[in-house]
């Protein structure tokens, strides 16, 4: 018996390492996407981050300590590099003094304005991974390499992904009929409202520029399936409420387009900054069963989510604090209806009770 536990132990034991090695199998340490391969000048380009722990116990996704200065936590080491056609690659989001001569996106990239957002978690365990996006906006036409990447405290590069290429079209030239629209200018305009609206959960970029509000409106109107009618939507469900009470839940009447939003764009990159505005407004409400539905589908669709991370460590607690649901008494105006429904129940279980005993009667009758 003893023989056969210590085989099973050992067996186990090989199995938990084959399903982790499988689950590490085709996995890079930093993986870089964008979600498509050509832009409009001045459309929001997505930029997805996964950075994996495949081998070092002591893995450390982003330092916890990067040294940055300003009013802005910049999340330790990660950073990404840019270069237009055949030039140098460029620090867009570090210290580097080697800034692009191009404009890219103002503010930078991923300011942090809220500490539980998009910064990588500091260390990972062996398999574990964690994914950041971020977005960009580019208002020179070109074709650009970016890379994704991770620096020492010294400014060395530690790790870095594979380059992407992206090729970024004047207004004028796209083949999906956005040139008729607006200009080139107003474009840029929508672009960055959206890119602001995405970092600073605040849609008064779109709103409060009457041409960038009719473009964006036309957008949703003629062009309802594209990506830019996806990041208008999105943005319009973010803007602050003066009766917050999470400085991270959704302004007073834009949960439902939040719940149709995640219900209608399952393969959206911004699920998961969205399930975190959804959590977090559950929780104001003191609806811990919504908070708790919306805490295991966040689970299943963006496991690995950075934005979720704070979600996943303290939506927990959170939620044992909250009353559990509890039957609502029937209100005075209800009342009648209320009685009402007891009184057909009651006579439809008197009608078949009746109806039963007049069977009975006949049978013995009949014996």
């Amino acid at each position: 018996m003893k023989m056969f536990s210590r085989h099973a132990c050992i067996s186990s034991m090989l199995l938990a390492f084959l399903c982790q090695q499988a689950q590490v199998s085709g996995m890079r340490e930093v993986e870089f996407l964008c979600n498509k391969g050509q832009y409009l000048c001045g459309e929001p380009i997505l930029l997805r981050t996964t950075v994996a722990n495949l081998e070092d116990k002591n893995f450390v996704g982003e330092l916890t300590s990067g040294g940055y200065e300003g009013k802005y936590c910049f999340g330790g080491s990660f950073t990404m590099h840019i270069a237009l056609g055949d030039g140098e690659f460029r620090d867009i989001l570090g210290r580097d003094t080697k800034r692009p001569s191009f404009p890219v996106s103002v503010p930078p990239l991923h300011v942090e304005y809220w500490s539980d957002r998009h910064g990588l978690p500091g260390r990972l365990n062996l398999g574990e991974r964690s994914e950041r996006v971020d977005m960009l906006v580019l208002s020179r036409p070109g074709d650009y390499k970016l890379m994704a990447v991770f620096k020492n405290r010294d400014r060395s590069v530690r790790m870095a992904s594979d380059p992407i290429d992206l090729k970024v079209i004047p207004v004028g030239e796209e083949e999906e009929g956005f040139s008729r629209l607006a200009d080139q200018a107003v474009f840029l305009k929508l672009g960055r409202a959206i890119h602001a609206a995405f970092y600073e959960e605040c849609d008064e970029g779109l709103i409060g520029d009457s041409a960038v509000g009719e473009l964006a409106a036309k957008i949703l109107e003629e062009y309802p399936d594209s990506e830019f009618a996806e990041y208008i939507r999105y943005c319009h469900m973010l803007s602050p409420s003066p009766t917050q009470t999470e400085f991270r839940e959704l302004a007073k009447g834009r949960k439902e387009p939040a719940l149709r939003y995640v219900r209608e764009n399952t393969s959206s990159w911004l699920l998961a900054d969205l399930y975190r505005k959804l959590f977090w407004t559950y929780v104001a409400e003191k609806d811990r069963e919504g908070a708790q539905k919306i805490l295991n589908e966040s689970s299943r669709r963006a496991p690995h989510a950075a934005v979720l991370k704070y979600v996943r460590e303290e939506g927990a607690a959170r939620l044992s604090k909250l009353p559990e649901a509890q039957v609502r008494p029937v209100s005075h105006k209800a009342w009648p209806a209320y009685m009402t429904a007891i009184a057909v129940a009651i006579t439809v279980a008197v009608l078949g009770l009746t109806s039963l005993g007049g069977v009975v009667l006949v049978k013995r009758r009949r014996k």
